[in-house]
């Protein structure tokens, strides 16, 4: 981080002053809410604490998806048959197939019914025997146990039950606002870490249950936990990270995990992995992701808004010490910064002033960001998921195209997005999206598989990075006090879509009615959402440093001058009168040297720490902030 030479002495509003070069550069002596953050991500810096929250956010985002097509490894589908009597068990499974198995209209061995009796009667007799519905049934596996549809009998009249299982995604819905809430509530990493140790605790109860009832209700849970995991770890990210910063962690945060996890669950799934093997490929990742939630801090931006000082303080100074920071310059930025948020909260409390956010839910301009946001997440999770639901996971070669693809499209998104701002690379998005569905559904309808496979690998890509991209907007749509809830609503409705798509690929009757659904849903929505997201502002990743101005003569000199001074002590105030404009920069930096070479021979006065400014301050500390 680079130092910021001031151009004369400060008096701050608490009656002391400060030595020069004391404050970090990029810092603005603004009481506004867009300052402040800024000033916040100034002292924090930017480096490995950064990265190592994106880590961890990629590690969650990873975790979840595994979780989500966990069936594709443990509920794979298994042909089966009617099961013989004890007293038949000796015939072999071709002839028992023959002898005792109907055979359906398009000629496939039924799965579900078998002859009573099972053997042929004697002869004249063969009009007495009927086909009837079975309760045992043998499979075409190794061992039962490593499938859960052959474990607990989830066929034929036993399959609701299964879809049943599916319906874990309905926790999410219910369970995953309410951690949002105490995100808000008690801060983001307590629930981040409870909600940790909840995911591997019911991983554990599930591979290890005996009963399909116990299964289901763990599966329910770690739904909820890996969900509420994800989504705390991003708002952290968000928090964390400076403007210039936070839209290519937001994309990178979600990218990979959705780009390597649906082909990499198909690959394992070809080999046929057994229970124990399917199981410790679910729990070790959740392990991992606890181990690196305990190592996260809690969100400054959050401390911060809720007037915890002393904790922000700690927080902030360990993140300024881990990126490289001088901490002697964050800790004086510190100081200035908490002035700035009283004085902002004067501001926002006084009559005529800009509303809190308690209040911001009634504005009408916030609910059309709002229901803007929740119709993209609807959409975009309808299409993604709708998509990796129902295709085949024997398609090789058209995983490595859409790793490819997709991984090329994340690029071109980063690289759009630091000029375009995040609403127009949304809005193109969604509307590439909105034509590839449409031509999706046309080639299904025509039965063209190629071709229908070539744009079905763009629907899926196109609604991944969409996807990446609503997260980012979704929490600038939300202040800091109430962005965990906000952001765990939408996802809510993400969800549903989720469960939606779902259902629509079980009842659809078959793939190709389930894709012309799909597909016109996908591209009716998106078109609503590129239409409801200009309701939202734009937002620019960062602008582009400006050239520096070549000094002139005299300006160097005075830097040289400057330079050649005594440091000044790091303990020690200068006095100085606030002036009240500014002067030209060469007159200012030979001011400033003076007043250093001055300052040198008085007394030394002890600059307040950040815990003792706080005691001090008569301003009321409010429990929420705007920001």
């Amino acid at each position: 981080m680079a130092e910021k030479k001031q151009e004369a002495p400060e008096m701050s509003n608490t009656g002391w002053t400060r030595p020069v070069g004391s404050l970090l550069t990029s810092f603005a002596c603004s009481d506004t809410r867009t300052t402040i953050q800024e000033s916040m991500y100034c002292a924090l810096g930017h480096g490995g604490f950064q990265r190592r929250v994106l880590c961890t956010g990629v590690l969650s985002v990873v975790v979840l998806l595994v979780h989500t097509f966990a069936y594709i490894l443990i509920g794979r589908d298994i042909d089966h048959w009617c099961r013989p009597p004890d007293n038949l068990r000796h015939i072999p499974t071709h002839v028992w197939k023959n002898v005792a198995i109907p055979i359906e209209a398009d000629g496939s061995v039924s799965r579900c019914t078998i002859y009573d009796p099972p053997l042929p009667l004697p002869e004249h007799a063969e009009e007495d025997r009927h086909a009837i519905r079975c309760h045992r049934w043998d499979y075409d596996i190794r061992d039962v146990s490593d499938s859960i549809v052959s474990r607990w009998n989830l066929v034929c009249g036993n399959r609701w039950m299964f879809e049943m299982s599916k319906a874990n995604m309905l926790a999410a819905m219910l369970l995953v606002p309410a951690a949002g809430y105490a995100a808000d509530l008690v801060g983001r990493q307590p629930v981040i870490i409870a909600s940790a140790v909840a995911l591997l605790a019911c991983s554990v109860i599930a591979s290890v249950a005996q009963t399909f009832s116990v299964f289901t209700v763990a599966r329910f849970l770690v739904s909820a936990a890996s969900c509420s995991v994800q989504v705390l770890i991003f708002i952290l990210i968000y928090e964390v990270t400076a403007s210039h910063k936070r839209a290519m962690y937001g994309v990178l945060d979600t990218a990979i995990g959705t780009t390597l996890v649906p082909p990499v669950l198909d690959g394992v799934a070809l080999l046929q992995p057994r229970w124990h093997l399917s199981q410790a490929f679910l729990l070790l990742p959740s392990a991992a992701l606890l181990f690196w939630c305990y190592l996260l801090d809690e969100s400054p931006s959050w401390l911060f808004a809720t007037r915890k000082f002393r904790a922000a303080e700690k927080v902030v100074l360990y993140a300024a010490q881990s990126n490289g920071v001088d901490l002697y310059k964050a800790q004086e930025t510190l100081h200035l910064l908490k002035t700035q948020i009283l004085k902002h909260d004067a501001a926002v409390h006084s009559p005529g002033s800009v509303m809190a956010s308690e209040s911001c839910i009634q504005h009408p301009a916030f609910r059309r960001k709002a229901v803007s946001v929740i119709i993209s997440w609807f959409s975009v999770n309808l299409a993604y998921y709708g998509l990796v639901l129902r295709h085949s996971p024997n398609q090789t070669i058209w995983s490595v195209v859409q790793v490819v693809f997709q991984t090329l499209l994340y690029a071109g998104v980063c690289w759009f997005i630091g000029s375009h701002g995040q609403r127009e690379t949304l809005s193109l998005l969604l509307g590439m999206l909105c034509v590839m569905a449409v031509v999706h559904a046309c080639s299904s309808l025509v039965d063209v598989a190629r071709l229908s496979a070539a744009v079905g690998v763009a629907v899926m890509s196109f609604a991944s990075t969409a996807l990446s991209l609503n997260y980012g907007y979704t929490a600038e749509v939300f202040p800091t006090v109430i962005r965990s809830i906000g952001l765990t609503v939408s996802y809510m409705f993400g969800r549903l879509a989720v469960l939606t798509a779902a259902f629509i690929v079980e009842f659809s009757g078959t793939p190709r009615d389930a894709d012309v659904v799909l597909d016109f849903a996908t591209a009716f929505l998106a078109l609503l959402s590129a239409l409801a997201i200009q309701w939202l502002p734009e937002i620019f990743a960062g602008k582009r440093p400006k050239k520096a101005r070549a000094l002139t003569e005299e300006e160097r000199k005075a830097e040289i001058l400057a330079s050649l001074m005594p440091p000044a002590s790091p303990r020690s105030g200068f006095q100085s009168s606030r002036r009240s404009s500014r002067r030209s920069r060469s007159k200012s930096a030979s001011v400033s040297s003076a007043s250093s070479g001055r300052s040198l021979s008085r007394s030394r006065t002890l600059v307040p720490k950040f815990a003792d400014l706080e005691e001090r301050s008569d301003a009321p500390a409010p429990h929420s902030g705007q920001w």
